[in-house]
């Protein structure tokens, strides 16, 4: 028990200082507008707070900053970048310099790459960050994303306010023919440096590169990986996402016109390995659908997209679909969560998605004042909750992409060949939920006779505690009426097994999730 207890203060203390680089999201406004929205989720519900900003953020890059606490730092349209009071930063002007950034400013919108730029937290350095963006070229054949690009900016200067050191330096450089999609980021194994990998467009070919104290090295090439076939029509391939789970583990690649491919990830090597192809796009006639969007919920187990689908006829529909990771046949584990035809007043526009810090995935909806939201997404099929236009704003019209964000809070992978720089994780010998926000701790893990739910900051707990075994079914239903910070519950007449469990806090909190292995 005193180890146990001195863990729980470690955990608090860590929660405390937590890496809350996500937790405001930047949301645009219509243009002519006063208003636009920030989404702050240092409040539980995320908080939806108006403000008048200068920079138009709808259509396509769009990546905001916070510092480890959440107060946010910088926001950028990839063709400036705004400093924490909406002005332009020091040296800001004139990222991704060229045609397509004149194009867009002339337009008074944003640089129009979905996912265009992210930040990334300088190893070794807490006043120091990279961004990373996607850069366009106009091309013969079309406008493409021929390089990626980062920038780096210190706010070390100006009060606080930052300065932009370095921009617009070149990684990688291509033309019509060598072309990328959008890049991602997870941390390295040793829980300090973050890997950044890049698509090809047209062939089956990722690059990654490495952040380190020392600066960005790389790139680094691994070719013949997964199910895209080489092509020269720059058309085959376009949009979509890319994303990883939380842990890292696992990799997400979704093309708009063909299919979803799902990697392992060694976050020691950077390599892709295991490819699995989830074929949800043919039909009789052929390809039928575009892609949208995709998430992993908090456990990585189940996989978000939202398509269009029939989108040659003249009736296309959006729909949100499910699938199950751990399903031997993952395609046909496909669950149709919804269409468009939804209640008035929200219609059918999902487009892209992101897993927030509270746990729930948020889907812009480019037909409404509202984000749909996925509330419980570690259930399985329509328990996961869906609700149109879940999540409302207050002002202005939310058209827009959603930022991405990599996983600010995964640390090292514990007792791999690259866990060599004492660069611990907070939680060890008990289950470190993957979900963002977390609260609370499920333990042990494995567990033989007794299951503990405990608060890290012994707030009492009262609500609903379930278990759902490995396809997705509930097992277990335990009320949690006595408000207090720690509750037990005994497993005599469970089976061994990977289990999932799911907290319902009465108090209107964030459902909670994750994953507990039962070894009798």
């Amino acid at each position: 028990m005193k180890h146990i207890l001195l863990l729980i203060a470690c955990l608090h203390i860590f929660l405390a200082h937590g890496q809350k680089h996500d937790y405001i999201w930047t949301i645009s406004h219509t243009l002519g507008e006063p208003l636009a929205s920030e989404l702050d989720f240092n409040h539980d519900p995320p908080l939806s707070v108006p403000v008048e900003r200068e920079m138009y953020l709808g259509g396509g890059t769009n990546a905001s900053l916070c510092d480890k606490d959440g107060n946010l730092l910088a926001y950028t349209n990839g063709i400036w970048i705004a400093n924490k009071l909406g002005e332009l930063m020091e040296n800001g002007d004139s990222i991704n310099s060229g045609a397509w950034a004149n194009a867009s400013a002339a337009a008074g919108v944003s640089y129009l790459v979905p996912q265009g730029a992210f930040f990334l937290p300088m190893p070794n350095n807490p006043d120091r960050y990279c961004l990373f963006h996607m850069f366009i070229d106009l091309t013969p054949i079309t406008a493409s994303q021929t390089k990626l690009l980062y920038s780096v900016i210190d706010f070390g200067y100006n009060g606080g306010l930052g300065k932009v050191l370095e921009k617009n330096i070149t990684l990688i450089e291509g033309d019509e023919f060598l072309n990328f999609n959008q890049a991602t980021a997870v941390r390295h194994g040793n829980g300090r440096d973050w890997w950044v990998i890049l698509p090809h467009h047209m062939k089956p070919v990722y690059y990654r590169f490495l952040l380190t104290p020392d600066g960005v090295s790389g790139p680094w090439e691994q070719s013949g990986i997964g199910f895209k076939g080489p092509s020269e029509n720059f058309f085959d391939y376009a949009y979509g996402q890319r994303i990883f789970t939380l842990d890292g583990a696992k990799f997400a690649d979704y093309d708009q016109f063909n299919y979803i491919q799902l990697f392992d990830f060694d976050r020691c090597s950077g390599l892709l390995s295991n490819p699995v192809l989830i074929d949800h796009t043919l039909t009789a006639n052929g390809p039928s659908t575009v892609a949208q969007g995709v998430a992993f919920s908090p456990s990585g187990r189940f996989l978000y997209i939202s398509r269009f689908k029939d989108f040659n006829e003249p009736d296309a529909d959006i729909e949100l679909v499910q699938y199950d990771t751990e399903a031997n046949d993952i395609t046909a584990s496909e669950t149709i969560l919804a269409s468009c035809f939804s209640p008035v007043p929200y219609t059918c526009g999902m487009s892209n998605m992101l897993l927030g810090p509270d746990g729930k995935i948020y889907i812009a909806d480019y037909d409404s004042m509202a984000f749909d939201v996925v509330h419980h997404p570690d259930a399985v099929g329509n328990a996961c909750d869906f609700e149109y236009g879940g999540y409302e704003f207050s002002v202005s019209y939310p058209n827009t992409w959603l930022p991405y964000y990599p996983n600010y809070r995964l640390y090292d992978v514990p007792d791999s060949p690259c866990d060599t720089l004492g660069i611990d994780a907070p939680v060890t010998s008990i289950d470190q939920v993957k979900e963002r926000g977390k609260q609370i701790q499920v333990f042990p893990n494995p567990a033989t006779d007794v299951l503990q739910l405990a608060s890290f900051s012994d707030k009492p707990i009262s609500g609903i505690f379930l278990l759902y075994n490995s396809i997705g079914q509930q097992t277990r239903q335990w009320n949690l009426d006595a408000e207090r910070p720690t509750h037990k519950f005994t497993l005599d007449d469970f089976s061994n097994g990977i289990y999932y469990w799911e907290l319902r806090p009465r108090d209107g909190h964030a459902v909670q999730t994750g994953k507990v292995i039962i070894n009798r």
